[in-house]
């Protein structure tokens, strides 16, 4: 039978009884995927490796001493993002050198009624393959646009600015759902522009939520190793 794009999300096909990836985006960004999916990815590759996983069997509670695959705390994303601690605003510098996937002329002709940055042009309305815009001096792209990023942490409103500066590698609340209602994310997506792209932007999300549009996705990382 010829394959079958699902409606619920194009980017995955059916044939013959299994589900694959369109070809057409092999290279972009995994997206649409709740943070439970993640943290079960991330045991599964870890115990496919032979690492302890990090999460727990119920994926509500998280060991960062562990060195299986997981998702980076707020503070590792945003140290990477601004190339270990330096003052930038956006992952590729600042605001007049954008290089990356935003809400541009591109997604304007395909959305008019959204408002956009107008003075850039990237060419893709949607989600763009990995590397196709020049990584930081880390050599990570897209820490700003294409897709915004699911971190470990349970999402907690900063204590005041006068104390951040007190808080080092935050995790959130205790490791127990019943102390956090909801997990951050990081990075801005294709479907944003101006300051939600900024390195220190953050923004949450239910840790069942998959996005009612394909914006958010993942970038794994490890702990020492």
């Amino acid at each position: 039978m010829p394959p079958q794009l699902l409606s619920w999300l194009p980017r995955l096909r059916y044939q013959d009884g299994l589900i694959s990836i369109d070809p057409d985006y092999a290279w972009h960004p995994v997206v649409r995927v709740s943070w439970y999916a993640v943290a079960a990815y991330c045991n599964y590759r870890s115990m496919r490796e032979g690492l302890p996983p990090v999460f727990d069997d119920q994926l509500e509670c998280f060991d960062l001493s562990r060195t299986g695959y997981r998702l980076p705390t707020e503070a590792e994303w945003e140290y990477a993002a601004r190339e270990q601690g330096k003052e930038l605003s956006y992952g590729w510098g600042e605001e007049d050198q954008v290089d990356g996937n935003i809400a541009d002329r591109s997604y304007h002709r395909k959305y008019p009624q959204h408002p956009v940055r107008q003075d850039y042009n990237d060419g893709y309305v949607y989600t763009a393959p990995v590397a196709s815009f020049r990584p930081n001096a880390l050599g990570l792209f897209d820490m700003s646009g294409n897709a915004s990023e699911w971190c470990i942490n349970w999402f907690y409103r900063y204590p005041g600015f006068e104390n951040t500066a007190c808080l080092e590698n935050p995790a959130g609340p205790d490791r127990n759902p019943s102390e956090g209602r909801f997990k951050t994310w990081r990075g801005g997506s294709w479907y944003d522009h101006g300051l939600k792209l900024v390195t220190t932007n953050r923004g949450w999300y239910s840790p069942d939520n998959a996005g009612s549009i394909s914006d958010t996705g993942f970038r794994l990382a490890r702990s020492g190793f």
